[in-house]
């Protein structure tokens, strides 16, 4: 019978030829906890220790639990060749919530002075281009298309975009390459011992988030508002729709509640 450890290991594995980014390593602590929470051999658990489990982070938040779903999910099927009945993979009814984007005018201010060029880049990719945090941490230095002026964005499930990006985020590009030299990816990071590593970090760009942009924001809010901006200014839903990388044009139709334009348009009777 394999051990926890063994098991663990072989699913993250398997995990990375389905998945990329954070969602590899997500779901295997995540699994790595349901099956401390069954105290099973990880080969014997069944629907029920599921269910036994779902119960138990009912009181967590929606995206925990969300996750933790699928990654269960995930489990069953990849590794454990495993049915997942439909009453244990039940999932709350999610509340739905505007998405909350930055005045433009502020935004615009608050990167122009961001003395960091580095953060400069990044927000300037955020709200320039759309891109998720993990999509500016897998960036690679090949996936700039700089004579078409397009970015290759590797997105959430595998799925690759063009975006394009205006002249000045070029030369903001070009001053980057010029001051840091990147290895492989756009943004290289640095460990706790102060040595260079591959791939900058999701913590470290909400800090910087938090220093120049504000404490009360976050990154998403500057794909929200690149996503606001343009719809407000005249882009078609679909356009946008393929922009964001988005699987479902019923997600990105939530910006339309958000943008001031679409209510001043309305044929309303009084």
């Amino acid at each position: 019978m394999k051990c926890k450890s063994v098991v663990l290991n072989e699913f993250e594995q398997l995990l990375e030829t389905y998945y990329i980014g954070r969602t590899v390593k997500n779901y295997t602590g995540h699994v790595r906890r349901f099956l401390d929470f069954t105290n099973k051999p990880p080969l014997r658990v069944t629907n029920d220790d599921f269910l036994d489990y779902n119960v138990h982070i009912r009181n967590y938040g929606y995206s925990y639990k969300n996750v933790a779903i699928n990654a269960i999910k995930a489990y069953f099927k990849i590794y454990l060749k495993k049915k997942v009945k439909v009453y244990a993979a039940r999932r709350p009814r999610r509340v739905k919530i505007l998405p909350k984007n930055i005045d433009h005018d502020f935004l615009i201010q608050r990167i122009n002075e961001t003395p960091n060029l580095k953060a400069k880049l990044i927000f300037s990719l955020g709200y320039g281009c759309g891109l998720r945090r993990d999509e500016i941490i897998n960036l690679r230095l090949t996936d700039i298309k700089r004579p078409e002026r397009l970015l290759l964005v590797s997105g959430k499930g595998a799925k690759e975009r063009l975006v394009p990006f205006s002249q000045d985020l070029e030369q903001l590009l070009i001053l980057y390459w010029k001051k840091y030299r990147s290895i492989d990816y756009v943004f290289n990071g640095r460990n706790n011992q102060g040595n260079m590593t591959l791939q900058y970090s999701g913590s470290s760009i909400l800090k910087l988030v938090k220093k120049h942009i504000g404490t009360q924001y976050n990154f998403h809010q500057l794909r929200h508002s690149y996503a606001t901006r343009l719809l407000s200014s005249g882009i078609d839903i679909a356009t946008l729709s393929k922009l964001m990388g988005h699987s479902n044009i019923k997600t990105t139709m939530v910006y339309n509640h958000v943008d001031a334009t679409y209510f001043s348009s309305l044929p309303l009777p009084l």
